[in-house]
């Protein structure tokens, strides 16, 4: 079952390893994700589905990486330090590239050695490592945002059937330029969308988030398809650029599991 989801930055800024001198500067982000990784403590999560950028995806399809283990490298940023390993939900992956097929929806299984870093931050910054979850990193595709959500929401069905305590994270940037129109007024409707649970006309954004140099709208798509039908109130955590950069966290507070 889906029991918490929730939107965080993905940006190695955030990393003492990678950015100590300047990381009082994004205190308010950090505070949120603090908050998360307790969140995702107490509710002590089987399974962990991180949608993120990773560096094999393809255009017309959604992927899953089944690596195991799954590592990391951030060498360049200057991170050589070790880093831990997690290991993916084979059963599930399994389950869900079945039933997709099965549908015709369009998945596929990659197997990158190292994982993005988009996937690093938000996994260093949220779990403990006295308990690490199984992961199940997803990215997107480019296709439309509706046929997007469409395999979200097959994607959600097999989550939602799970004996598993499962937890969503869609893990990305903003707009990447604070300094124009266009980026401004996507980080402005963006928020408002998605606080306001508008998933239609979400769907409706992909034009402006084309334009705009962000990293999250189609994860967070996504998201919204895995989620589809289920109760929540969403929670604005942190929305600030400190670095130029949007970096948005909220989480999704389920009101019946």
């Amino acid at each position: 079952m889906i029991v918490y989801s929730a939107i965080t930055p993905h940006s190695p800024l955030l990393l003492k390893n990678v950015n100590a001198e300047k990381l009082h500067e994004a205190e308010e982000t950090l505070q949120s994700l603090r908050e998360i990784r307790e969140d995702l403590a107490l509710l002590n999560i089987d399974t962990l589905v991180l949608i993120s950028e990773q560096p094999t995806s393809y255009e017309y399809t959604v992927s899953m990486n089944v690596q195991d283990p799954y590592r990391f490298d951030l060498s360049a940023f200057g991170d050589l330090t070790p880093k831990e390993q997690f290991h993916p939900d084979m059963t599930t992956i399994d389950a869900i590239q079945r039933s997709l097929r099965k549908s015709l929806q369009p998945i596929t299984l990659t197997s990158d050695k190292a994982l993005h870093f988009a996937s690093f931050t938000p996994l260093s910054l949220l779990l403990s490592s006295e308990t690490l979850p199984k992961l199940i990193p997803i990215t997107h595709g480019n296709m439309p945002s509706l046929q997007q959500f469409t395999i979200g929401q097959a994607i959600g069905d097999i989550l939602k059937q799970s004996d598993k305590r499962i937890a969503i994270i869609a893990a990305g940037d903003l707009a990447h330029e604070q300094t124009t129109t266009v980026t401004k007024s996507f980080d402005r409707q963006y928020i408002e969308l998605v606080e306001g649970r508008h998933v239609t006309n979400f769907l409706k954004l992909e034009t402006i988030a084309s334009q705009s140099k962000e990293l999250i709208y189609k994860q967070t798509v996504l998201l919204f398809g895995m989620i589809d039908g289920m109760s929540y109130l969403h929670e604005r955590l942190c929305y600030e650029s400190p670095f130029g950069v949007g970096f948005y966290t909220g989480r999704m507070q389920f009101t019946q599991l």
